[in-house]
């Protein structure tokens, strides 16, 4: 009876301990942000599978596309203050589509043809190019260069006999998908940090708004759901808007509106000890009503339903 008593009382006193360490664990607070170091450099892969479905006048039209980019993100100031100046490196690029009319072109850089399909030449370009980013350690992007240049780069890799429509082109590429642009595309990559102790189970929002490229306004909130092995686990849901401010996407003429709505989510992990996103996976649904004005052979405009998911997976590969 004794040795028994003896046994229950040890398994309830280790019980006690167990339960006290978990409370400790899930109590704790964490400061999560970015901690890097000049000299740096962390290896990621970002693929993107992604189904379009339109019916433009009465034709339907279905699309997929795979596409996966290797980028190398390499420190090379970092100041008393924590921001750090990046150079971002497109290492690899793959891409496959299956188009409408059952068409397929692919293009892998890993592997590339003798001849590059002219479709692709400005994926092809992107290998080598570089642009920079000033990033605070709560992943604000405080400034980004070099996108312009890159556009100018990929477009000089198109046969465009007209100059004045490769210099209209170009203007209009760089206004829609720049340095500003890409600044609030990182944004939604980066600005993910709660800016204070959080422990498991807080959450935390962003409101982030692109008003160019594929304009819309990402509500996006975030939750600590775990902590292992010096990772936090964060689940990610957001609602995807319109944004009402932004202006049609122009070329050649022709104006593309969008109004679209969705939402958005998924798990990400982040390495505690750095505060880098070393593995995510998002899915996105969005639909609305694209429309197109200014067509040369229409008076007015023409719009239409579109539908696209979108399966966002981001990995280290240090």
């Amino acid at each position: 009876m004794r040795i028994e008593k003896s046994v229950f009382t040890i398994l309830v006193i280790m019980l006690a301990i167990v339960l006290t360490a978990c409370g400790q664990i899930a109590g704790e607070k964490i400061q999560l942000q970015l901690n890097m170091q000049r000299g740096e450099s962390y290896g990621v892969k970002m693929t993107v599978d992604e189904r379009i479905s339109q019916t433009i006048l009465g034709q339907k039209q279905d699309m997929t596309e795979v596409t996966s980019l290797e980028c190398t993100f390499n420190v090379e100031e970092v100041g008393a203050d924590g921001m750090a100046l990046i150079d971002v490196t497109y290492d690899s690029i793959f891409l496959k589509q299956h188009s409408p009319d059952g068409t397929t072109i692919e293009y892998d850089s890993s592997d590339p043809p003798a001849i590059i399909n002219p479709m692709l030449c400005g994926y092809a370009a992107l290998l080598g190019q570089s642009f920079s980013m000033v990033l605070s350690p709560n992943g604000k992007i405080k400034g980004i260069q070099g996108v312009d240049e890159i556009i100018k780069h990929m477009i000089d890799q198109f046969y465009l006999p007209d100059e004045a429509a490769k210099i209209s082109i170009e203007r209009s590429m760089v206004e829609q998908f720049g340095d500003e642009v890409m600044k609030g595309m990182m944004s939604q990559v980066m600005d993910i940090y709660p800016g204070k102790p959080v422990g498991i189970g807080d959450s935390w929002s962003r409101e982030i708004a692109i008003s160019r490229g594929f304009p819309m306004i990402s509500v996006i909130s975030y939750t600590l759901k775990a902590r292992k092995s010096g990772v936090a686990v964060i689940e990610v849901r957001s609602v995807v808007k319109n944004n009402p401010k932004s202006e049609p996407f122009e070329i050649e003429g022709m104006k593309f509106r969008y109004d679209i709505s969705g939402n958005c989510k998924g798990t990400m992990e982040i390495e505690e000890s750095t505060g880098w996103p070393i593995r995510s996976r998002l899915t996105e649904k969005i639909s609305g009503q694209m429309k197109l004005e200014n067509l040369p052979q229409i008076s007015g405009a023409i719009s239409w339903p579109i539908f696209i998911e979108s399966i966002w997976v981001v990995e280290r590969i240090d």
